[in-house]
């Protein structure tokens, strides 16, 4: 915990609720960002979590009734209780706590991956990857990414700052986005993940996934992160075939597990599947994507549309997982 005991931390942190708290004043403000389409996009907008609310609760009848709400079951019952519990006017506060709770989690994953570095730096100086380096006649020492030469607590509270001051936080935060919610989920995933806690991390990559599908690539990290901790630990792998295979399997079936508490949410109405899921990866609504990404859905031929439906997707998985892997490879061979 000594990381956490710097005045500059404490200080950060009470500056950036103090500004978000001072934000919350300006009500024109905050109307006029929940309606710009570049921060509430349709997969994150609070107003359409409270049609979604209202639907159910208020009507009795589907949350995914008409095509407005995207977030799974799952997430409309906790917002549902949130609603509740804070009531829509001071559940913006909820927002700035789990703003105030993401930028404490970047301070701890920039801290850890630091670490890891470092642990990476001397397990390759061991195995003599510089060793040409430190042979030459000017030897260079500074190069390498110590707790001495690149401080853990100044970059880990330099992050933080950068978190807690991008314009962009401060907007969706005042609009009350759900992005802030996601990232929440993911940064967990992620703190877990660098802490060795591999199965509460794949429970939470597993909910992530639910509500953003593209998600379902982080276990090709995941797995490879545990690779390699394994390798700078020198414990020997047995089977790289078996190592990918456990792993891979334990997050099938924790997505399914969540999918299926989705589906009895819904009383098993599969309605949510097509305004969630597919609703993703059909991209039926292209707000606020511009340029390129607009014209291949909207301007091509109608019988082309299928093959962009399957390009899009294809992409953002091969093209991730191919530089994802290359880089591995060049930092440990």
């Amino acid at each position: 915990m000594s990381k956490y005991r710097s005045s500059g931390f404490f200080g950060a942190l009470f500056l950036g609720a103090f500004t978000r708290l001072f934000l919350t004043t300006n009500q024109p403000l905050r109307q006029w960002l929940q309606n710009r389409l570049e921060i509430s996009t349709p997969l994150t907008s609070w107003n359409r979590v409270l049609e979604g609310v209202y639907l159910k609760w208020s009507l009795n009848s589907s949350s995914y009734d008409g095509d407005l709400v995207h977030e799974i079951p799952m997430m409309i019952n906790i917002y549902h209780y949130l609603i509740q519990l804070f009531t829509n006017r001071h559940i913006i506060y909820f927002f700035i706590l789990i703003d105030c709770l993401n930028s404490i989690l970047v301070y701890t994953i920039s801290y850890k991956i630091i670490q890891f570095n470092c642990i990476m730096e001397n397990f390759n100086k061991t195995n003599g990857k510089y060793a040409r380096l430190f042979e030459s006649k000017e030897k260079k020492y500074d190069f390498l990414i110590t707790e001495k030469n690149f401080k853990p607590i100044f970059w880990s509270l330099f992050a933080m700052v950068c978190y807690l001051f991008n314009p962009l936080n401060l907007a969706c935060c005042m609009s009350q986005t759900t992005v802030l919610i996601q990232h929440f989920v993911l940064l967990i995933w992620l703190n877990f993940l660098l802490n060795g806690k591999i199965f509460m991390s794949y429970i939470f990559l597993a909910i992530h996934a639910n509500i953003a599908v593209y998600s379902l690539v982080l276990i090709v990290p995941s797995i490879s992160f545990i690779r390699q901790k394994k390798i700078f630990k020198r414990k020997q792998i047995k089977s790289e075939f078996n190592l990918v295979g456990k792993h891979a399997t334990a997050f099938v079936l924790l997505f399914a597990c969540v999918f299926m508490f989705n589906l009895y949410l819904e009383n098993f109405n599969t309605r949510f599947i097509d305004c969630t899921y597919l609703f993703i990866l059909k991209v039926r609504d292209l707000v606020p994507n511009m340029g390129l990404f607009w014209y291949f859905l909207t301007e091509m031929f109608d019988h082309f549309i299928t093959f962009f439906y399957l390009c899009v997707p294809i992409e953002r998985l091969f093209v991730f997982n191919t530089t994802h892997t290359e880089a591995e490879e060049r930092a440990t061979s």
